[in-house]
């Protein structure tokens, strides 16, 4: 048998592409929920290169009616006060928010919050309290882990915050807010998807 050659190789970062059915409207979208302008605009794509956490985001515009295989977007964050942080931002961006507040999500307990693209997929804002959760455990959902909370405490404000939060949660469905339905109201969705290598993008933070 020959033997397998294990070659380094350094990654870049992630790279996602969203088919999205009006590119205009998931662009502004996106430049909300970011905090970052695009680095390449052309019809019917846009590209954005997100730097921290490192990103290569990319959406076509291609008409969807019916949502796919992809269950959520999310960014994992370090506290309980960057989700408030990231929360706050979106809000005063204009985006709505729903909130899930000591929650219990893909067997462990977290803190975040979500928004919505115009094409229904969802991205939270996440940081995980306690990991590794029994199986034994409701996944997903709030309210159902009383013991694990104590656990987890956090002091100060973004602690009174979250507990004021988890008062009025609604989002109850596994690892993410109720799902929507797809709106397929594309007008023109004729453009070609190009994925070229070619541009070197600049680097761009996420902004809160």
């Amino acid at each position: 048998m020959e033997k397998e050659t294990n070659t380094p190789v350094q990654a870049l970062k992630a790279h996602l592409a969203l088919n999205v059915n009006d590119v205009e409207r998931s662009t502004e979208f996106y430049k909300k929920a970011l905090g970052l302008e695009p680095v390449k605009v052309r019809r019917g794509y846009a590209k954005f290169d997100v730097e921290n956490p490192p990103l290569n985001l990319t959406l076509n515009q291609v008409p969807v009616t019916e949502p796919g295989a992809l269950s959520h977007l999310g960014i994992q964050l370090a506290s309980t006060e960057d989700v408030l942080a990231m929360r706050q931002t979106w809000i005063d961006r204009g985006l709505q928010i729903e909130d899930e507040m000591q929650t219990n999500c893909c067997y462990a307990l977290q803190d975040k919050t979500w928004v919505r693209d115009p094409d229904g997929n969802q991205l939270e804002a996440f940081v995980v309290l306690k990991d590794h959760l029994a199986e034994t455990t409701t996944c997903c959902g709030t309210g159902e882990l009383e013991q694990s909370k104590s656990s987890a405490t956090k002091a100060g404000s973004a602690t009174k915050e979250s507990a004021a939060l988890n008062d009025t949660q609604t989002a109850t469905s596994c690892c993410a807010p109720a799902a929507v339905s797809t709106s397929a109201t594309a007008d023109a969705a004729a453009a070609s998807v190009c994925c070229d290598t070619t541009a070197a993008a600049t680097p761009v933070t996420i902004s809160r």
